[in-house]
């Protein structure tokens, strides 16, 4: 088989994982280029392609999305269809986590979010797509073919892979290479080319379901072969073991089934034993207790007649005793109201001293005033009954007259000062008076409380004493 015919049946059998962008959108970055081929595992080329340039322009840079929540990050994507028994906003969500998943990737392995530096040495961006398993080496072989400007890639695990395959020489020379590559790839073809091939190479040394196992074309290299045979006699090998595995199971599972059965034998009869020793222990137990049980019977009925009689006794004994206290809390009630009406009486004589004292005092008051108002009265009299008997003297007179009368009214008037400054002393002591009386009321007033306090807590000493009686009587 010529190697063109075996590209072209390459190409034709190995069926991509993820669909490719058939053209490059213009004005992308390596990084955003990346994030398209992410996003079109669960959307369109189109939706994905909006996808990215409306979280370009929701944020700032594209760190700030790696850090964002998916369920953010999910709100700036387009909504896919439903597919594979999963709704659109769950194939959304789950754009969302693979492309955060894809950019923190990237910065792991790079330190940073840019992939320009894949332009510069294709070797290193090969080696760095080889350690990165979400991006993957066909996303990866998509952003160096763009790297190399749209020409196929050629690395050196490129190179080993298609020394392997037997299309081209050993060499080290990447630009011997370049040389032997470039007329396997077919006219217009470059980046399927490109991609198929890289797919192979990542699907090769997969542990569940290697691509030489599919790809028909790769089993009939001599390295496919080898690998393919490699891989039946370790599978060969892997369930040979597992049978062995397997059959040592079965066998130690019946050695331990035999064995636990011997024990639980071991163990019946000697349950069986222990049984009947039980049961010829529980028989002499049973026969002793009867017999005790006959004794404590007889001893039971001695001690019940013997604690009826100190019952009796102790009744009897109690019943005297509740009579007593009875008796006597009667007649500390007596003694009791006996002393709290001795204690009303007195207060209520001295209350009743008291009025008598104020009505007395107030009366006192009142005879004073009453001499005073008459003295008063007589003395207005007499000067008023003195200038009538002054008109019958001489006219000689009546100048010594006027000035003796002058003096008399001065005398009088001092005099009435007199009195009136004296009478002002005296109803102070007046006031003294009622405040004594006010006083002396407000005391019996304060002392009515007291008795009503005094009666109040003898009221709730009685069903205390009511309590302790009944206390007493149980």
């Amino acid at each position: 088989m010529t190697n063109k015919k075996f590209i072209s049946r390459l190409l034709e059998e190995v069926k991509l994982r993820w669909p490719v962008p058939t053209a490059p959108r213009k004005g992308l970055s390596l990084l955003e280029h990346g994030g398209v081929m992410v996003l079109m595992r669960t959307h369109t080329q189109r939706q994905a392609e909006n996808s990215i340039l409306s979280l370009a322009a929701a944020y700032e840079d594209w760190n700030e999305v790696r850090v964002s929540q998916v369920q953010e990050i999910a709100r700036h994507l387009d909504k896919p269809a439903a597919r594979k028994g999963a709704t659109a906003e769950e194939r959304r969500l789950q754009g969302a986590r693979m492309l955060k998943d894809y950019l923190h990737e990237v910065f792991q392995k790079t330190h940073g979010l840019d992939l320009e530096f894949l332009r510069e040495d294709l070797a290193v961006g090969a080696k760095a797509m080889t350690q990165m398993p979400i991006m993957g080496m066909t996303t990866g072989s998509y952003l160096l073919w763009l790297a190399n400007d749209e020409q196929v890639p050629v690395h050196l695990a490129m190179m080993k892979f298609l020394d392997r395959l037997g299309l081209i020489g050993r060499t080290t020379s990447v630009a011997k290479a370049k040389v032997s590559v470039a007329p396997l790839v077919p006219d217009g073809k470059g980046l399927e080319f490109t991609t198929v091939l890289h797919e192979a190479l990542e699907l090769w040394t997969d542990p569940d379901q290697p691509i030489f196992e599919d790809v028909a074309v790769l089993r009939e290299t001599p390295y496919g072969t080898k690998a393919f045979q490699e891989r039946r006699n370790m599978l060969a090998r892997q369930e040979t073991q597992r049978k062995r595995d397997e059959e040592r199971r079965k066998q130690a599972i019946k050695k331990e089934a035999e064995l636990r059965k011997k024990e639980e034998d071991r163990a019946r009869k000697k349950a069986e034993g222990l049984a009947k020793r039980r049961a010829r222990e529980v028989e002499k137990r049973r026969r002793a207790d009867e017999r005790k049980a006959k004794a404590e019977a007889k001893k039971l009925a001695l001690a019940k007649a013997a604690k009826k009689k100190i019952a009796d006794k102790a009744k009897a004994a109690v019943a005297a005793k509740k009579a007593a206290e009875k008796a006597k809390i009667a007649e500390a009630k007596k003694k009791a109201a006996a002393k709290e009406r001795a204690i009303v009486a007195k207060k209520k004589a001295a209350a009743a001293k008291k009025v008598a004292a104020a009505k007395k005092a107030a009366a006192a008051k009142k005879a004073a005033a009453a001499k005073k108002k008459a003295t008063a009265a007589k003395k207005k009299a007499s000067a008023r009954k003195k200038p009538v008997a002054a008109k019958k003297k001489p006219a000689t007179s009546k100048k010594k007259a006027a000035t003796k009368k002058k003096a008399g009214t001065s005398k009088k008037k001092s005099s009435t000062s007199k009195k009136k400054a004296s009478s002002a002393k005296k109803r102070p002591a007046a006031a003294k008076k009622k405040s004594a009386t006010s006083k002396k009321k407000a005391g019996s007033a304060k002392k009515k409380p007291a008795a009503r306090s005094a009666k109040k807590k003898a009221a709730k000493r009685r069903p205390v004493a009511r309590k302790t009686a009944r206390r007493r009587a149980r």
